[in-house]
């Protein structure tokens, strides 16, 4: 099981609907926003998980502390790291770490494993750019439907 966090409209549940609603054609440019989002969402996640932790030396494996990002022991959590579609609509988008064990990491166990976040952490950096490449996407969306 993936531990993922969705990259959609959010709260905005009416405005959704009503965007659904609409042609796939007027559309489009808001999937593309929200598409392009979860993309970079999962580029930063990796990026983060890359340099998370201490530094390795000579095949020595990178620790970390816990709430920074876990340390690189062989890569495979950062190429696990990927996206895809959380709705027909294109409006919702899933970024998931396929390994197993990146939900562990991401959220801690109750067995004492303290949380080192990589995908929640890659998604608040990038909160406000995905909040103005969605709403430039929703503007976009309104001009076409008042063309129309």
């Amino acid at each position: 099981m993936a531990f993922k966090v969705v990259v959609d409209l959010g709260q905005a549940q009416r405005v959704v609907k009503a965007i659904e609603k609409m042609p796939r054609a007027l559309t489009k440019s808001l999937s593309n926003a929200v598409r392009e989002s979860a993309k970079l969402t999962a580029q930063e996640a990796r990026k983060t998980l890359r340099g998370g932790g201490r530094g390795s030396r000579r095949g020595r494996r990178a620790g970390s502390e816990a709430g920074q990002p876990p340390g690189r022991q062989t890569g495979a959590l950062a190429k696990s790291i990927g996206f895809k579609r959380g709705s027909r609509s294109g409006l919702s988008y899933l970024v998931e770490a396929r390994e197993f064990y990146g939900r562990f990491l991401e959220t801690g166990t109750s067995r004492g494993l303290q949380p080192r976040p990589f995908l929640t952490l890659a998604q608040e950096n990038l909160s406000e750019s995905n909040a103005a490449r969605i709403i430039a996407g929703i503007e976009d969306v309104l001009k076409e439907a008042a063309r129309a």
